[in-house]
């Protein structure tokens, strides 16, 4: 299920199948960078076996195991804590294939403006 997040004339919006709903755009977004201690990874290993337990009639090759939408879920129960990391860097993801020209491009500006060097590992030789 996508809800592509967008620029609408009132400012920055959700699109729900053609239905805008507004959000707050200084609203904190996930960009799935965790850091999950080890401790985690057997909560998140049982929260996956039961997401295919509870699948039902839905397609499994288009299943997607959301760690943001499972962390809240962990959250509203009670049973875990999260500390946000606020930055004010830019983020690039592709997400759909139309994403890459635009990121491709942001990261030449970055390379260019000195950001990151074009090779961007070479100083761990």
């Amino acid at each position: 299920m996508k809800h592509p997040i967008l620029l609408s004339p009132e400012g920055a919006a959700v699109d729900e199948d053609g239905q805008l709903t507004s959000i707050n755009a200084e609203s904190y977004a996930s960009m799935n960078m965790w850091g999950l201690t080890p401790e985690f990874m057997q909560t998140l290993e049982d929260g996956f076996k039961g997401f295919f337990a509870n699948m039902g009639n839905k397609d499994i090759l288009k299943a997607e195991y959301l760690l943001p939408i499972y962390i809240d879920e962990l959250l509203q129960a009670g049973r875990v804590s999260v500390k946000v990391l606020d930055t004010n860097d830019k983020w690039f993801g592709v997400t759909y294939k139309e994403d890459k020209d635009y990121v491709v491009k942001s990261f030449a500006r970055l390379i260019e403006d000195g950001v990151y060097q074009k090779n961007l590992f070479e100083d761990l030789k």
